[in-house]
């Protein structure tokens, strides 16, 4: 998730839920900039300490780029691209991409297979989507079923469905997730002969609802966003047959290890902080320093200014479901702050 998929909070994942074989999707990225942009590359998340079992995200609207892009995550070390088709935000809408481009049946098919087809690209190719818009007398769920066969006879590797319409700028979630869709489209997949794994996103709000989605939809796994800042364990838990119960235990053992994680960064692994506090911009923390121009140098944005970024990380791990941000609130996510500076203290960004 944007603003969201920082270094340590993804190594909390992987240190939280161990046994499980988890998959991280970085925030998505412009492919044209990535392809061409050394800089931009040297500032976004690379698998080098998170493992090969990480997957980069493109925003991309035309073959060639993605390919292009594509081809040089595989040389930084990804396990995988995605092309992001779900994407619902006024950005998108203005460049062309994420759902706004999936209205373009034809380009989506014409970037996937190119990328699909390319013998030197040697990773996973996937792709997101989102239920389609109703068109032509057809529903929106008929018109995914059929969007993910067409999919899936390119021989793309993964495709993650997250069960809602866009929707409108002033309401993205409107109700729960169709997980029916999804059931209907893993069907599909299935009646095709195709060899694509349909991944189920939406409507998970606790350690149950995993298992429940698998069963119902028969999915080949789970992709969660949101509900992993309020519950980074939350895969692990369910792996280990664990419930929903001791909330307040677990929420002070998530933010203990969180804070660890944070610590135990400094100086760790040929990196040091910086703070854009002074300038204006945004800190960060860089790792394995050399040359810029090479593909070593790593930038991974966590120290922004006031630490707005680690500060979000807490109130949501503390705040209960639905009060985020709320006056009633409050009186947790005070404690956040005086965490936060006793964090800009001991790094000395106070």
């Amino acid at each position: 998730m944007v603003g969201c998929s920082d270094y340590p909070y993804l190594r909390l994942y992987s240190s939280l839920n161990p046994a499980t074989p988890i998959v991280h999707f970085t925030e998505m990225y412009l492919a044209s900039t990535y392809a061409n942009s050394p800089t931009y590359r040297s500032q976004s998340i690379t698998p080098r300490s998170l493992g090969p079992r990480t997957v980069i995200q493109f925003a991309a609207t035309s073959p060639e780029t993605f390919l292009e892009a594509a081809l040089q995550a595989q040389k930084n070390g990804f396990g995988g691209v995605d092309l992001n088709l779900g994407c619902p935000q006024s950005r998108a809408r203005e460049g062309g991409y994420g759902s706004y481009m999936a209205e373009s049946w034809d380009l989506c098919l014409a970037v996937l297979s190119l990328a699909v087809d390319c013998d030197d690209l040697r990773i996973p190719v996937c792709v997101k989507i989102r239920i389609q818009e109703p068109k032509d007398g057809r529903t929106g769920g008929e018109r995914t079923i059929q969007f993910v066969g067409l999919i899936s006879d390119l021989g793309v590797d993964m495709i993650t469905i997250h069960g809602r319409v866009r929707g409108t700028d002033d309401d993205r979630r409107f109700g729960a997730a169709d997980l029916g869709v999804v059931k209907r489209c893993v069907e599909e997949v299935q009646r095709r002969g195709g060899k694509t794994k349909v991944i189920s996103n939406g409507n998970v709000r606790g350690v149950g609802d995993v298992g429940r989605n698998l069963e119902y939809t028969g999915a080949d796994g789970i992709m969660v966003g949101e509900e992993l800042l309020r519950k980074p364990d939350l895969f692990g838990r369910y792996a280990q047959g664990l419930g929903e119960g001791g909330e307040e235990e677990r929420k002070v053992k998530i933010v203990k290890a969180y804070l660890e994680m944070l610590e135990g960064l400094e100086g760790g692994e040929g990196m040091r902080l910086e703070d854009g506090s002074k300038s204006g911009k945004n800190g960060g923390m860089i790792r394995g320093v050399v040359d810029e121009g090479e593909e070593e140098f790593e930038r991974m944005s966590v120290w922004w200014t006031n630490l707005e970024v680690v500060k979000s990380h807490f109130r949501w791990i503390l705040a209960d479901r639905g009060d985020r941000g709320s006056k009633r609130n409050f009186a947790k996510t005070k404690k956040v702050l005086d965490v936060i500076k006793g964090v800009k203290k001991r790094f000395g960004l106070a």
